[in-house]
């Protein structure tokens, strides 16, 4: 077992490469299989990248936009978090006086 942490970085991007030009290759193949036409097929495989591209940015927003609607919603539990903050910090800022 490989305990490099730039090993499984380097290996998971290589594994993605490959699998990104499968996937888009195949991808190409069937546009192309179905319309005959090299055109749409490459339309296709840009439309993909695209809309991957679009979602790998607007997930996160998602996320914290939902994330924001609940804690704005749920006042009682935002306090609650507020007060376990601050008592965390107190805590730290203890330690780092010692």
């Amino acid at each position: 077992m490989v305990r490099n942490v730039e090993f499984h970085s380097s290996f998971n991007m290589a594994i993605g490469t490959i699998l990104m030009w499968i996937y888009y290759g195949i991808q190409f193949y069937v546009v192309n299989k179905l319309t005959h036409n090299v055109g749409w097929a490459g339309l296709a495989v840009f439309v993909s990248f695209l809309t991957g591209k679009f979602v790998l940015y607007y997930y996160p927003f998602l996320l914290k936009t939902l994330g924001l609607f609940r804690a704005l919603t749920n006042q009682q539990k935002m306090k609650d978090l507020k007060a376990e903050r601050n008592e965390i910090c107190d805590l730290v800022a203890q330690i780092n006086k010692n």
